[in-house]
């Protein structure tokens, strides 16, 4: 639609909460309706595009995002928040350099200030041994700002387990969370450990010989920083896009196990251009043991497409995964 989130009518607050459907701009009325009911005014805030210039008045055709700013007091306190993403965090968070207009009579329009990329991070520390069929493991996930899972894990049922599970699954298919606990549980900070088991992949290779192929364990909510969304197979791209500021870092080490070794990890590198940087160390011990640390630091937020390739230049060379273990069949 030419107009995005204005080309439907905004459905009645009482239909919205009965039929339990809403689109962005519905979500944004039923919130209002609820401040209002509670005794708070609430101000709609537009929030530009991801594909549009810093500078540029959010017209209704470039945005994205509709906020709502809530005045607490007469010392002109105020709270924003996302009706479409709730549990989100910050809801500027990713929003550094867009131009935002408040629907309050006055038109107020400013530029959200740039993020710091190093208020952004996904910190994951891994201690992991291989045995014979499966994997063992301790982790430690430092997760601040935008990544910070706060309002998904602070809840009384169960939450903090359930999301810690959901991301242990992804480290190796099927990891299944041993132990856990929380360690910092604030709104922009929460940093968890946990122990975890899962099963290691079928072997092959040459008669007397096996071999396991795994990828290697991301950052938890590593999506956040928005360069999922970038297509790696090309090698340009006509529009600018948009990712998180942000730091994702990884600490490995692997411990000796007797009968299996690793044979290939990903290669040593370092990258440093006008988009950021990628740091990636090996080291491999003669008692099996080794150790593996990638850092890919992101300081721009809009990248032209000028500055495409230097971005997608990080994220080949971050996307090597490969583990390979070798041990001899029984």
């Amino acid at each position: 639609a030419p107009f995005g989130l204005f080309a439907a009518a905004p459905r009645p607050a009482g239909r919205i909460y009965e039929s339990a459907y809403a689109h962005q701009l519905d979500r944004v009325v039923l919130l209002s309706a609820l401040f209002r009911e509670a005794g708070y005014i609430s101000i709609p805030v537009l929030v530009a595009g991801g594909d549009n210039w810093p500078g540029q008045v959010p017209a209704s055709g470039v945005i994205d995002r509709i906020l709502l700013e809530v005045p607490l007091d007469r010392e002109e306190r105020k709270m924003l928040f996302d009706p479409s993403r709730p549990l989100s965090g910050d809801p500027l968070a990713g929003c550094g350099g867009r131009m935002m207009i408040r629907c309050d009579g006055a038109g107020k329009v400013e530029q959200v200030p740039e993020d710091d990329f190093a208020s952004h991070k996904s910190y994951l520390e891994l201690r992991i041994r291989f045995e014979k069929d499966r994997i063992e493991g301790e982790g430690v996930a430092l997760l601040q700002g935008a990544f910070s899972p706060y309002h998904l894990v602070r809840g009384v049922n169960d939450e903090a387990r359930k999301f810690i599970q959901q991301e242990a699954a992804r480290l190796f298919t099927g990891a299944r969370v041993e132990s856990w606990n929380l360690k910092t549980l604030e709104t922009d900070r929460v940093e968890m450990g946990f122990s975890f088991e899962a099963d290691l992949p079928g072997e092959t290779g040459e008669a007397g010989e096996n071999r396991v192929y795994l990828s290697l364990p991301e950052p938890f909510l590593k999506d956040r920083s928005g360069i999922g969304r970038v297509h790696r197979e090309r090698k340009s791209y006509p529009l600018p896009l948009r990712v998180l500021p942000s730091v994702l870092e990884i600490d490995l080490a692997f411990e000796g196990a007797s009968g299996r070794r690793i044979i290939s990890l990903p290669p040593a590198a370092e990258i440093s251009n006008a988009v950021g940087s990628l740091r990636v160390s090996t080291v491999r011990g003669e008692d099996g043991k080794a150790t593996f640390r990638r850092r890919l630091t992101l300081r721009r937020d809009q990248i032209g497409p000028e500055h495409y390739p230097e971005l997608r230049a990080l994220l080949l060379e971050e996307g090597r995964r490969l583990i390979i273990l070798e041990g001899k069949q029984e």
